[in-house]
């Protein structure tokens, strides 16, 4: 939404939650091109970044929102 905003794009962005599969995989058509070991890894990968996500600008961690990530990576697998 900000990059139309930015550009002065004439459009109305509707955003709406991702679908996903029941292991967490976002539901897409380029996902039949992974491979099968590359297609059991990916559903780990969005719980990974939403954990790294949680910095501020200046690069330093928002520790609880570093916790969050990584209590969620645990139980999807990720970690130990």
């Amino acid at each position: 939404m900000r990059l139309a905003a930015d550009l002065d794009l004439k459009v109305h962005i509707i955003g709406v939650p991702t679908v996903r599969e029941k292991d967490g995989l976002a539901l897409s058509s380029r996902n039949v091109y992974l491979a099968p070991t590359e297609r059991a890894v990916a559903p780990m990968l969005y719980p990974h970044a939403e954990g790294e996500r949680h910095t501020d600008r200046g690069g330093r961690a928002d520790r609880a929102g570093h916790e969050r990530g990584v209590a969620r990576n645990r139980s999807g697998g990720v970690c130990g």
